[in-house]
């Protein structure tokens, strides 16, 4: 008996000296599976790799298949994180909306100009064929894989806006080689006798009109910050648009964002 007594005291002992310790998930690391998309294994994995990350910044993964939380997936992205999380606090949010058939990041806060709306729009054109093939853990942890590369001044791979660049440089060697012929056009004219004149009046009357259609119009999207790029503004903190990306400023926390539809 007493030999039972010390081996008890003994274990007890070791408890206290040598606590055991129990893994659970960070606070700084969120999953919201609210569509269901993702299996425990493949969540497990998501928080697995996520708590490796940077401890001081906030990682909110987001899926829905609903309008609860919002009309866009942008605004929804939002309004989880600020259910989550303190709104000033950095992180770096991913939500795949089954909805709106749309992906979204964001960067928080200070992330918000390490990885700006650009990174966030380059990202997610690299990996919203993974959302497009139903493979939504890969589309996930690409994304936050390359954001955390983009957030601490690593280089990612931005092929889309490669083809951009190309097609730009194309289309502008295209315009510089008509305007070469048109100038040599212009010279022959003059030759032949052709008052160059009238072919100058022409084209500055063209200009003028371009012009004059122009500034009729500028007043009626005068209240859009973007212009003809389709984004809106609020000077309230609200959302502005440059095409793929958005930017918020004010109180509650800014952030930058981009998406793409799948």
């Amino acid at each position: 008996m007493r030999k039972l007594l010390s081996r008890v005291f003994i274990v007890f002992a070791l408890v206290f000296i040598f606590p055991l310790t129990v893994s659970a998930a960070t606070d700084n690391v969120k999953i919201v599976d609210d569509a269901g998309i993702l299996t425990n294994e493949e969540t497990e994995e998501l928080e697995e790799y996520l708590e490796a990350l940077d401890g001081t910044v906030n990682y909110l993964v987001v899926t829905s298949d609903d309008s609860a939380m919002g009309s866009s997936a942008l605004e929804k992205l939002d309004n989880y994180y600020r259910q989550e999380f303190d709104a000033n606090e950095d992180g770096i949010a991913f939500i795949v909306d089954m909805d709106t058939r749309r992906i979204e990041l964001q960067g928080r806060n200070s992330l918000q100009y390490n990885l700006d709306s650009g990174d966030c729009t380059d990202i997610t054109d690299n990996v919203y064929r993974y959302a497009s093939d139903g493979d939504y853990y890969n589309c996930i942890y690409h994304a936050f894989r390359q954001a955390d590369l983009v957030a601490n001044y690593e280089f990612v791979l931005r092929p889309m806006r490669i083809i951009v660049s190309l097609l730009i440089s194309i289309i502008i060697g295209f315009l510089g080689t008509f305007l070469k012929a048109m100038a040599d056009r212009s010279k022959e004219n003059e030759i032949k006798g052709v008052p160059e004149m009238f072919l100058v009046g022409a084209t500055f009357k063209g200009l003028a009109n371009v012009y004059d259609f122009k500034k009729r119009r500028v007043p009626e999207q005068s209240h859009y910050s973007g212009g003809s790029s389709g984004g809106y503004h609020s000077s309230g903190g609200g959302f502005s648009s440059g095409g793929g990306g958005f930017s918020s400023g004010g109180g509650g926390g800014g952030f930058s964002s981009g998406g793409h539809s799948f």
